[in-house]
């Protein structure tokens, strides 16, 4: 199994792998093998080490745990790469062991490439299953060079760590040379390292006036206290809370150095000399002559004096008019004679004169009395909407003359046409003629 150990560093716009000072960082794993994952979770930085403070990511409330790869941030369809077991957290610490990191979906994603940056993302939810955290950042994997089916016997070269610690140190040593040489130049008689400009300056500068700064000292020496034997200055509550403090726990820094030294001793490679050619000596630096000391004749003696003559005000030419200032004692006595905004109306109605008299309420009906009173009255639409169709009891209205009782000896169609019939038979008779 593999170890593979980053800081992640967790911002308020995000996540990347970094060192511990916030410098970009990356992480490779490799298709095909058995790796035990570790991401130190850090915030923002200690303002004064600028080192990462730990992100105590076991306080966000989750309960469950997961880590996922995929080619996308895209949550429509499975990662490539999905754990949601073998996961521990300890305070800012997020460690999960993978098997085998040639899944199915991490080898479509990588094809025939050597290597493919992927998204990498740690999450949680609660005993809700409510997402509390997710933090995406990129992760590259790549190909195996060797498969591992061979029977080749791989050796180490014990003169191989000793050359290539030595050229690490001597690289760091001719960078630091480097560093220092940065903005520095040969000396030269008669020139000064200090623009015309910026002499003229100083030249018109005036002293500075250390009154207060003086005051100040004089009043630290008069409340200093004498050393006693026996005695400190710390306090005794101080002391018990030092007593308890706990020592750095460095486990993790001697880790990552015997993880160094064990990928070093690792490497397989030829030995040899290291090249110095292109390098400085000691001698060679020591020729350079940087400017120890201010010989410019340009510039005054006063100036390039370690300690700084006194002068009063009165004594400095070329000061300042300052006629037309108000002095801090004037100023006080105009101020002195003014109202604050607050004296003027505290915005309280209770400090306002000749307030109206507002009527009393009492006697009066609340809103609330009304709607009770009038809740279980009826509307005048619900006493009767004034349509037939709503009255009950109605009485039943006959559709046909026969449904009628005839109790008042109506006559029918029948029996008229019938008398009509003999009418006219009489007419006939009479006349002689067929009506």
């Amino acid at each position: 199994m593999s170890y593979h150990r980053s800081i992640l560093h967790i911002t308020p716009t995000g996540a990347r792998l970094t060192d511990h000072r916030g410098r970009l960082a990356s992480m490779a794993l490799t298709l095909g093998t058995a790796v035990e994952l570790e991401l130190d979770l850090r915030g923002e930085p200690y303002s004064i080490s600028g080192q990462l403070k730990p992100f105590p990511i076991a306080e966000l409330g989750a309960v469950e745990y997961y880590f996922a790869i995929n080619k996308e941030v895209n949550n429509t369809h499975s990662p490539a790469l999905l754990r949601t077991s073998g996961i521990a957290i300890d305070k800012n610490i997020f460690r999960v062991d993978i098997p085998n990191i040639a899944t199915e979906g991490l080898t479509a994603c990588l094809g025939q490439n050597e290597s493919v940056v992927l998204w990498a993302e740690i999450g949680g939810v609660n005993s809700s299953n409510e997402m509390m955290f997710a933090y995406h950042f990129n992760i590259t994997i790549e190909q195996k060079v060797y498969d591992g089916n061979g029977s080749e016997t791989v050796l180490n070269d014990p003169s191989l760590v000793e050359t290539l610690i030595k050229k690490e140190v001597e690289k760091g040593l001719q960078q630091g040379i480097q560093d220092e040489l940065k903005g520095k130049v040969d000396k030269v008689d008669g020139k000064s390292l200090i623009a015309d400009k910026e002499i003229e300056r100083l030249a018109k500068v005036n002293n500075y006036d250390d009154t207060n700064i003086k005051k100040s000292v004089q009043n630290l020496e008069n409340n200093k206290v004498d050393k006693v034997s026996g005695k400190s200055l710390v306090s005794d509550t101080e002391i018990a809370r030092l007593a308890n403090v706990e020592n750095y726990d460095d486990t993790a820094i001697k880790k990552d150095i015997a993880d160094i030294r064990e990928d070093i001793s690792n490497i397989d490679v030829g030995g040899g000399d290291v090249d110095l050619t292109n390098y400085y000596t000691k001698e060679e630096i020591d020729k350079k002559g940087f400017l120890t000391e201010e010989k410019d004749p340009n510039i005054s003696a006063w100036a390039k004096a370690e300690s700084k003559p006194d002068y009063d005000y009165s004594e400095i030419k070329n000061t300042p008019d300052l006629s037309g200032f108000a002095k801090q004692g004037d100023v006080n006595t105009a101020l002195g004679k003014k109202a604050d905004k607050s004296e003027l109306f505290s915005g309280s109605y209770n400090d306002l004169s000749d307030k109206p008299t507002i009527p009393s309420v009492a006697g009066l009906a609340s809103e609330n009395y009304v709607d009770n009173a009038v809740k279980d009255k009826a509307n005048k639409s619900e006493l009767f909407s004034g349509n037939y169709a709503d009255l009950s009891g109605k009485p039943t209205i006959p559709a046909k003359t026969s449904d009628l009782t005839n109790d008042s000896d109506f006559t029918t169609k029948a029996y008229v046409d019938g008398l009509v019939g003999d009418i006219n038979s009489v007419l006939d008779a009479i006349n002689g003629e067929v009506i």
